[in-house]
């Protein structure tokens, strides 16, 4: 679960996606056009060290064109080495100090949990604000869990990652293909991360048309539905995500082969 401070944020983390877009290669931002925030969800760091926050915003055109954007961020204590590619900007919390803030494509910690989420096929976290009286559940309106479309390969071909021979259950060497530093691609509105033999593929544009197919989900996922928009016909498993306004389960990322 994730514990939410009652904090100031200087500059508040929409202020720093607005300034931060569009100087962003994969996005063309229009003169005059707005970014509003959608939804969040949230990962856990096993370490409690480093916050995960997914964000979706709407950037609304002077023309009146919507585009949803996918802009998942990492808050740390302190600089995180070797990603200055990916550095957002700082900002003072007023409960923690000074955060340094970054695109998450570049975070390992990031990485790690989305793999680890789409392979276990689990959920974003519960969300709690702290209370005189202990922390308070907050009702959350943007939600992500992860599905296998099919075998992950492993020592029984049941699951892990391919080729790995490890399985899905998250000991901490589950990701140990994942390197310390390393330098996501971005190209047509999707961010690649390689993961050993595997690639890990976050889209940039959710609502963007790509080619997917249906698979089965099981009745307590939060879409509240039997099956949802899943994969690709080469992807081994996914990330989907709704928000509000948006009821079925969307793609949000994929495990490539």
């Amino acid at each position: 679960m994730a514990i939410i401070h009652r904090a100031t944020l200087t500059p508040s983390k929409p202020e720093l996606i607005r300034e931060w877009l569009p100087s962003r290669p994969w996005i063309e931002v229009p003169d005059g056009a707005s970014v509003e925030p959608v939804g969040a969800f949230r990962f856990d760091d096993p370490d409690g060290q480093v916050g995960v926050e997914v964000h979706l915003v709407d950037m609304v055109a002077p023309d009146g064109v919507h585009t949803l954007v996918q802009v998942p961020l990492s808050y740390r204590n302190e600089e995180l080495p070797g990603g200055d590619h990916g550095f957002i900007g700082t900002l003072e919390h007023s409960a923690l100090g000074t955060r340094w803030v970054y695109d998450a494509t570049v975070d390992p910690v990031f990485v790690e949990e989305l793999l680890r989420t789409i392979i276990e096929q689990d959920t974003s976290v519960a969300e709690f604000i702290e209370g005189e009286d202990g922390p308070i559940e907050r009702e959350r309106t943007t939600h992500a869990w992860g599905v296998l479309a099919g075998p992950m390969g492993g020592e029984n071909g049941n699951g892990g990652i391919v080729g790995s021979g490890r399985t899905p259950a998250y000991g901490g060497e589950v990701h140990a293909n994942i390197a310390d530093v390393y330098t996501p691609e971005t190209e047509n509105g999707i961010t690649r991360i390689t993961v050993g033999t595997s690639t890990l593929a976050l889209t940039r544009f959710p609502l963007v048309d790509l080619p997917i197919d249906t698979v089965p989900l099981p009745q307590d996922h939060p879409s509240g539905s039997r099956t949802a928009e899943a994969t690709s016909p080469e992807a081994f498993g996914s990330l989907l995500g709704t928000w509000p306004g948006q009821r079925d389960g969307v793609v949000l990322a994929a495990l490539l082969g």
